[in-house]
This record gives structure tokens, sequence and C-alpha cells, in this order.
């Protein structure tokens, strides 16, 4: 089931680091929902979305505070983004194993990166790429539809099979 939020007041989910500097992890897996109304920070920690998983409507703040360890979020196994929103600051951000992007913003900054890799697609997603970061389209992945925005100093580059089919490819 995920997370389910019917107070009309957004929910704030956090992975937290213990003491001894040990980040947490979040897992939906089995079609579970990150829910709407919902916002998950993720200081330095792991967030996974696993076999047809959805991140819905949520917001995903993925920020690196520590240095220690770069925050983490990932989808596998059929999972996708949704409609959700996604920001980074150095961190990385997965679709693995027939995932996608779904209709989700997605924004990577500063020395943060984003892979679609195993038959994976960006679909009719709202990329920016910016500040040091990178993309990669590996393992027959596809942009699909997506709008793909590259800042300076930015790379995008496409792999192993992978194009960039119709997406919208734009310098920002």
């Amino acid at each position: 089931m995920g997370i389910v939020n019917n107070s009309g007041t957004t929910q704030n989910v956090v992975t937290a680091v213990d003491a001894s500097v040990r980040a947490g992890t979040i897992v939906f897996s089995n079609g579970a929902t990150a829910g709407s109304n919902v916002s998950i920070f993720n200081g330095n920690g792991t967030i996974n979305f696993l076999n047809t998983s959805t991140a819905g409507g949520a917001t995903i703040n993925d920020l690196n505070f520590l240095n220690d360890f770069d925050p983490t979020t990932s989808f596998f196994n059929r999972s996708t983004a949704g409609n959700s929103t996604i920001f980074t600051d150095t961190s990385s951000v997965l679709f693995a194993n027939n995932s996608t992007a779904g209709s989700a913003f997605i924004d990577i900054h500063r020395n943060s990166f984003l892979r679609f890799a195993n038959n994976s697609t960006a679909a009719n997603s709202n990329i920016g790429i910016f500040y040091n970061s990178n993309a990669q389209f590996l393992d027959n992945s596809t942009a699909g539809s997506a709008s793909l925005g590259l800042g300076d100093n930015s790379d995008l580059t496409f792999g192993d099979h992978s194009t960039a089919s119709s997406a919208n490819l734009r310098h920002s």
C-alpha cells in the first residue's frame, strides 16, 4: 500500500542519520506508493522503489549534507517516478530494469548523477541537468518523449543501444 495521507496537510518523511553516522533507508515494494501530499527528505540515505512501486505525486529531496554518503533514490523492476517532483544536490537517481520516470519533474543539481539502464525510459518527464551533473542512458534505455534541459558543465550521454527517441533536448 505505501503512504496514505488523507489529512490535507503535507506529511514529512526523513531518512535520518544515526549517532554512528549510518544513513536511513526507505523501501517501497510490490506496488506500494509514496502517495501524494507527501514530502520525503533523503539526507544522505537511500530510497528504493521496487517491483512496480511508484513515487506517486510525492516530493523527494535528495540532499547531501554530510559528504560521507551520497543520497540515492532508485527505481527498479518496472517502478515509476509517477507524477513526483525530485530535487537532487550532490546525489544520485537511478532507473533500472524497465523502470520509468513517468511524468515526473526531476532537477539534477550540483555534481549529481542520473542514470537510466536496462530498458528504462525517461517517458514524458521534464528533466533538468545542471551544475556539473551527469545523465546517462544505457543498455537499450530511451529518453522517450521527455524534455531534457542541459546546463553548462553538465553531460548527457547515450550508450549501449540507447536513444534520445523523440525527446526534446535543449541547452539551458
